[in-house]
């Protein structure tokens, strides 16, 4: 007898846009025609009140199957959005997807594949290689050996708080089983909310493998959002209130 089909493994997508019209549609298009053996998408779009046309790009795909569409009035950060869109998921594994071309959704089956194989059930897709720093600014070169210094000391002082050897704790491809979520609550609305996930996920005693993505980053003139004197204080209480006082 022939048994029955299993069930596909859902891997809910999680999309926060904003600002982002000269690639929203071609991110989502791409992620509509990914075809991964064994996996269905839940693709879920937080969209934060754009100003340059990406919320009309998104009204592009209402009723798309597999896509839920979430439209913010106000735009609250990256964080915010996100965690909007956890309370949408449904699927088996939780995957955080930027709006922009930084990152390569064809890296999917590599990111998925220790979770699958039940080797891990937090993934980590790492940007850093040994070819020296990973981001390059062509309109404010001086900025590129800062960030890639910060990135190094930031990094090491949760290796060091959380007893881990991550290369690169703050990268979008955060990849993990949803049951890893099970009892943690979120609050941080920007950046910070790779700190505090991070630490969260760690602290639950889900200690994340490394895999190597491709990546390629964009220049500040192409809409790169991070506040170079505002957001890294952020990163810093999120560190002190999570790692430290160990809050919920």
């Amino acid at each position: 007898m022939t048994p029955p089909p299993q069930r596909d493994t859902v891997v809910s997508v999680i999309l926060p846009i904003y600002n982002e019209a000269k690639t929203a549609r071609e991110v989502i298009e791409t992620l509509l025609s990914q075809r991964i053996l064994g996996i269905s998408l839940q693709i879920i779009i937080v969209e934060s009140n754009s100003t340059d046309g990406t919320r009309e790009v998104v009204r592009g795909f209402e009723g798309s199957p597999g896509v839920q569409i979430v439209f913010e009035e106000v735009a609250r950060g990256k964080g915010h959005a996100a965690r909007r869109a956890l309370e949408e998921a449904t699927g088996d594994i939780i995957l955080f997807q930027d709006a922009d071309l930084e990152y390569r959704i064809e890296d999917y089956p590599k990111v998925l594949e220790p979770i699958l194989k039940g080797q891990t059930n937090f993934v980590l897709g790492s940007r850093h290689t040994k070819r020296g720093g990973m981001r390059t600014f062509s309109s404010k070169s001086y900025m590129a050996p800062i960030y890639n210094a910060a990135h190094v000391v930031f990094t090491q002082l949760l290796n060091i708080t959380l007893g881990c050897r991550m290369t690169d704790p703050f990268t979008m491809f955060k990849v993990f089983r949803r049951s890893c979520l099970d009892g943690l609550n979120f609050e941080c609305n920007r950046f910070d909310f790779d700190w505090e996930l991070v630490i969260k996920l760690t602290r639950a005693g889900h200690k994340p493998l490394e895999v190597p993505v491709q990546y390629v980053s964009r220049d500040f003139n192409e809409g790169k959002k991070i506040r170079t004197l505002a957001d890294p204080p952020t990163w810093i209480r999120a560190w002190w209130k999570y790692a430290i006082l160990r809050r919920p």
